[in-house]
């Protein structure tokens, strides 16, 4: 069963750290609406690998559920603060008042949460994404989705960060984590987003030794990639994952560029992932950019089994490509964005879609080549 906490976590990783930091003054007015906690059917979900629908009616549940429970507490501190301005006791009223704003600016971002969560990054009013063995389109064609979901990996936080860490350590909210996506593009490297590996920020404390935050390249270690975390054709099972090591971070955000490369370790066959699952060809090309019309996204949306989605090339405003029609989640960063040749033409970074339209964004593979020494030595 997922927890509330759990999925607290998992909510707050989405709407945005800014939204928390969000306060009100104590003298103001809050007019806020809480509807009625309607009856929802439990949702049984395993909390490692909980289906899309279930995590969204647990999560709107919760979000429910702190609505109500933060607009009771702001009930209870202005009847408080009531009977101490008839009694006249001045400081009472004052921490009253404190506690009022600090409930109100809390009670402010869970009704961000509610509506910045309603709009995701679903490109129109339902998401279109698939499992990538149960894919049936022809644009692309199956065959196209087979080979290239393969050096598509997961990667997670370890699940025994404290004994990793030692003597000092604090794994914060982050160990066990599903947290991005990415692709192999050699032998021993996997691309990804920049900002998996920022400390902390939306809602997230990343590890510490202590006190003091891990940078970036002490953090990668203390994640894994998972390949072939993918249900199967038909059936409510899950593949095995296949874990590999990540040994360091090579390159983070090299030239300002939401972007990174970690080394990739042996696994348990003493091989590289890409022995058994391949790579991908990264194409920094003008032209194969410009002539990209056809666009795929293979990714791990929400921390769930590897997924795709399709869409159309939306524009190009350097360093970013937008693509309509191509939907996204949360765990998705770092997935790669392939032209219809196959070629991976950029790295998505940015949600922007809404049910009316909109476009996500991709760090263009040009725009990362003309600073990462790892990509200009590819062939």
């Amino acid at each position: 069963m997922m927890t509330a906490n759990r999925l607290t976590v998992h909510i707050l990783g989405q709407i945005g750290r800014e939204q928390m930091s969000r306060t009100v003054t104590a003298l103001g007015v809050l007019a806020v609406a809480v509807a009625p906690l309607q009856a929802l059917a439990q949702v049984q979900a395993k909390e490692t690998n909980p289906p899309a629908e279930s995590v969204k009616r647990s999560r709107d549940l919760v979000i429910q559920q702190k609505l109500q429970d933060a607009s009771r507490r702001l009930k209870s501190i202005d009847d408080a603060a009531l009977t101490a301005a008839e009694s006249s006791s001045s400081l009472k009223a004052s921490n009253l008042l404190r506690q009022r704003a600090s409930v109100a600016a809390e009670l402010n971002s869970w009704i961000d949460a509610k509506t910045r969560l309603t709009i995701e990054s679903i490109c129109g009013p339902k998401d279109d994404s698939v499992d990538v063995e149960r894919y049936k389109g022809t644009s692309p064609p199956k065959n196209f989705v087979d080979d290239h979901e393969k050096p598509v990996a997961q990667i997670q936080w370890h699940s025994n960060l404290l004994q990793r860490l030692g003597s000092g350590g604090d794994p914060g909210n982050v160990e066990d984590q599903r947290w991005c996506t990415g692709t192999m593009i050699d032998e021993r490297h996997l691309l990804t987003a920049g900002h998996c590996f920022d400390i902390d920020g939306n809602g997230w404390t990343t590890p510490r030794k202590n006190g003091t935050p891990l940078s970036p390249a002490e953090m990668a270690p203390l994640m894994k990639l998972n390949f072939r975390y993918q249900r199967p054709p038909t059936g409510s099972s899950i593949r095995t994952a296949i874990a590999y090591p990540i040994v360091s971070l090579v390159e983070h955000r090299l030239g300002g560029l939401d972007y990174a490369i970690v080394e990739t370790g042996k696994g348990d066959d003493g091989n590289y992932p890409s022995k058994l699952f391949g790579t991908t060809n990264v194409s920094s090309s003008a032209e194969v950019l410009k002539a990209a019309s056809l666009l795929t996204v293979i990714q791990h949306p929400d921390g769930n089994p590897k997924m795709v989605a399709t869409g159309k090339q939306h524009s190009v405003a350097l360093p970013y490509l937008q693509y309509s029609d191509v939907d996204t989640r949360g765990g998705a960063s770092g997935a790669g964005v392939l032209e219809q040749g196959g070629n991976l033409i950029a790295v998505h970074v940015l949600g922007g879609c809404k049910a009316s339209g909109g476009s996500n964004s991709g760090v263009t593979a040009s725009s990362i080549r003309a600073f990462s020494p790892t990509i200009q030595a590819l062939p």
